[in-house]
């Protein structure tokens, strides 16, 4: 255990303040203080927001953010939390989109207590002389060591100056420059990062203080955020790690990484004292070195055993890399491909990659069910017709289903992209973060921010490509047509409104409705039978048109619609007696299942036996995917996938039995005496009263679907509420 408890009276009091986001840094100085004996508390000033919709690729409807970077209520509340904790030093981490809120909230906290104010963080490290306008002292580089250095002065009422990496501003205005001490090489001998609650740590967001918040990672809930390493291979010339290596230079390899035993001990260490039910690695690159995720992976699947998600590269990392993660629980990965340009890549933004490399890569990715999602750059001024033409068609050749995070390029400061914007007029000063925080409200891509005619027109035509709603060869006629490249606006409009009348559309509604009865020729026989009658006959169809109520009267009164008691009663007749079935074309069983109030009640547990009858003629390993489907979704008409859960078995036996609990949203699994928990992913939206499907569908290990001759039946043995 690297936190512990330290039996000697704590000393300095530390407080550190993170702004929106979850900030390693701070958690890192906060652990390394309380270990040595001091106290410390982490205020967290408030949380990053984003519309859902760039969650399901949607960068269509999505307006602009106005955000206040420092809400006068939550001020007001930050300093009345400062009070009460009565520290003797305030370090603040300061990224270059959050320099407006800490030089505010700074100059509030000089007003009412005469401390020491630190800065670190990335701003710092790159600008330390704008800085120092508004702080006491700037930490450049990692802050540990510096921050120890100087709690013991403080305590000892000693000089601050002579801290090697602080920039201490003296009473006379002049600045002391410490020099720049090498970086950590042995990162397994810090302690854990502050991450697991003692009492001491605040969330102040949106007029309110949340003490020993929830751990929000990615804006996942219970996902637990880690990093094995510090550094990255790549010196992108739109990225600050290529300053920072020119900073570091001659102080120690850039790229550092821990042991993978500290790695999984850091992990079983959280799961004892948090409710972590997934895992996000940090690292810019996480598949890089055979040998160390090997024994990462044989690690983490005997003491861990959570799904995970982490940034990969395909220029690092080969095919072996990234079939042992999926084997051990690896569910989804980030892939940073900026531009589909290779010319445009290599000597504008000075990376090294071939689209040949991200298909074949994405190709793999598909074979293992893992979900990519790229990341690209959008709001280039450096970029031609061409290039954005070519990023297109790369992303139309990629597999789906995929996810996209589509940014808008930011001017970070020092950077050399940022320099040659503004040497060739392309760009402002005041267009910088720190000058400006567009990070903050609009790290996305948003059209209708767009500059001029050229980049609205390409970030409509690349939200239409990532969106997975139009058919390609629209695609291809829009980004070729003369007149929508001079009126872009038009082609928004439309996409637009297409957009809304298919999804929310009551009219399209009724037409399918009727579409319905027509097909089923409702008029000629609804005065001959009882509903109970032809619901036996035709359940799916009464599935189809609950739905097709239920979405009517939500967009016609604005109501949950509840269904009545005959169609429940029958449709709970349906479940309960579904049969065993074996599977002659495709593997799966469909349980229908109710929530009495919300899906967060849907609880059951499931037996499944999978059975052998001749074990030879088969691989024993198999990935099972449970599938959710809704009936109260916002397209009718169908059921539409609600969620799912993967599950990785390796079968050695003629039968084996796996007990299954779901508890909403998540899925815990029994397999020979081991329970592990599986996260959901691609949770759609949430009804109070819906219906849903669950089907089990099982895949060999070239994960191909199975076609059943009777050699292998899976059945549930019981349903009962868990």
């Amino acid at each position: 255990m690297r936190i512990a408890a330290i039996n000697k009276p704590m000393r300095t009091k530390i407080a550190l303040i993170s702004l929106f986001n979850i900030d390693f840094g701070v958690r890192y100085i906060s652990s390394f203080l309380y270990s040595k004996g001091y106290s410390t508390n982490i205020i967290s000033f408030g949380q990053i927001r984003l519309q859902a919709e760039v969650f399901f690729n949607n960068y269509i409807l999505p307006k602009p953010l106005r955000r206040n970077a420092c809400p006068p209520k939550d001020v007001d509340l930050f300093i009345n939390l400062l009070q009460k904790l009565k520290p003797d030093l305030i370090g603040i981490s300061v990224p270059s989109t959050s320099f407006i809120t800490a030089s505010i909230l700074t100059q509030k906290i000089k007003e009412k207590f005469n401390l020491p104010v630190v800065w670190g963080g990335l701003h710092p490290t790159l600008c330390p002389e704008d800085c120092l306008q508004y702080a006491d002292i700037v930490c450049i580089g990692e802050g540990e060591y510096p921050m120890l250095e100087l709690a013991q002065k403080i305590e000892h009422k000693e000089d601050l100056t002579g801290i090697n990496n602080l920039w201490i501003k003296r009473e006379d205005g002049s600045i002391k420059k410490n020099d720049l001490r090498n970086l950590i090489q042995d990162l397994d001998s810090l302690p854990y990062p502050d991450f697991v609650n003692f009492g001491n740590k605040f969330l102040i967001d949106e007029g309110k203080i949340i003490s020993d918040p929830m751990i929000i990672s990615a804006y996942t809930k219970n996902e637990y955020p880690i990093m094995s390493s510090r550094g990255c291979h790549f010196s992108c010339s739109f990225c600050c790690n290529s300053v920072l290596k020119i900073i570091y230079k001659d102080k120690g390899p850039y790229l550092r990484r821990r042991t993978p035993e500290n790695v999984v001990d850091e992990l079983a260490y959280v799961r004892k004292n948090k409710p972590v039910l997934q895992l996000r690695f940090w690292d810019d690159v996480f598949t890089y070195d055979q040998d160390w995720i090997e024994k990462f992976c044989q690690l983490y699947t005997r003491k861990i055993a959570l799904p995970f998600s982490c940034y990969t590269h395909p220029k690092y990392t080969d095919k072996r890399i990234i079939q042992m993660l999926a084997r051990a629980g690896l569910g989804s990965v980030d892939i940073g491909i900026q531009s589909g340009s290779e010319n445009f890549c290599k000597n504008r933004l000075k990376r090294y990659q071939s689209n040949e490399e991200v298909i074949d890569f994405a190709n793999e990715l598909k074979k293992l069910d893992i979900v990519p999602r790229y990341n690209l750059i959008m709001d280039n001024p450096f970029e031609e017709d061409s290039d954005f033409d070519i990023t297109a068609e790369l992303l139309l050749k990629l597999p789906r289903p995929y996810k996209a995070g589509v940014y808008s390029l930011c001017y970070f400061p020092r950077i050399e992209l940022t320099n040659q914007a503004v040497k060739d007029g392309l760009i402002t000063p005041k267009e910088i973060e720190g000058e400006n925080n567009k990070a903050l409200n609009n790290f996305y891509m948003c059209i209708d921010l767009a500059k001029d005619k050229k980049r609205f027109f390409w970030d409509t035509i690349m939200a239409m490509v990532v969106s997975g709603f139009f058919p390609e060869g629209l695609i291809r006629k829009c980004k070729h047509s003369k007149f929508l490249r001079y009126h872009p606006k038009f082609l928004l409009i439309l996409l637009r409104l297409y957009l809304r009348i298919s999804l929310f559309s009551p009219v399209a509604i009724s037409d399918l409705l009727l579409e319905k009865i027509k097909e089923f020729n409702l008029v000629n026989v609804k005065h001959k039978f009882r509903h109970e009658l032809l619901f036996n006959k035709n359940p799916r169809f009464f599935l189809s048109l609950a739905k097709l109520y239920l979405k009517a009267n939500i967009l016609r009164r604005g109501e949950i619609f509840i269904f009545c008691s005959s169609v429940v009663d029958n449709l709970e007749r349906y479940a309960i007696n579904t049969p065993l079935q074996t599977f002659k074309d495709e593997t799966k069983i469909e349980l229908l299942v109710f929530p009495e109030d919300s899906p967060h009640k849907i609880n059951r547990s499931f037996f499944l036996k999978i059975r052998k009858k001749e074990p030879t003629r088969f691989l024993s390993s198999f990935k099972l995917r449970i599938n959710i489907y809704s009936f109260g979704g916002v397209f009718v008409a169908r059921k539409i996938k609600f969620g799912s859960w993967k599950i990785n078995l390796e079968v050695d036996n003629n039968e084996t039995d796996i007990k299954m609990d779901l508890q909403f949203p998540y899925l815990f699994f029994t397999l020979k005496g081991v329970r592990r928990a599986v996260v959901m992913k691609d949770k759609g939206k949430i009804m109070r009263k819906d219906l849903y499907i669950i089907s089990f569908v099982l895949y060999d290990e070239c994960l191909k679907r199975y076609t059943f001759k009777n050699n292998i039946i899976i059945h549930p043995d019981e349903i009962s509420n868990s």
